[in-house]
């Protein structure tokens, strides 16, 4: 919350991206698109399945929290 795409407002729970300015998401680690998402610049170039992440039976998945992860 309070990030761009917030304020954006078209990306919505369960939407699920595709690509970061070209670049695949798909097959990737979750910290992997991270790191693509965090080298963008001032303008991103998203490609998205709206609601993608519900069609494939991702729901439940994602009202869980996130792992904290100790290093």
């Amino acid at each position: 919350p309070g990030g761009a795409a917030d304020a954006d407002g078209r990306l919505q729970a369960g939407d699920q991206l595709l690509r970061v300015d070209g670049q695949s998401l798909i097959g990737i680690t979750q910290e992997r698109a991270a790191d693509y998402l965090v080298r963008t610049g001032p303008v991103v170039s998203l490609e998205v399945a709206k609601q993608g992440a519900i069609y494939h039976g991702l729901a439940t998945l994602l009202q869980q929290p996130s792992p904290v992860i100790q290093r």
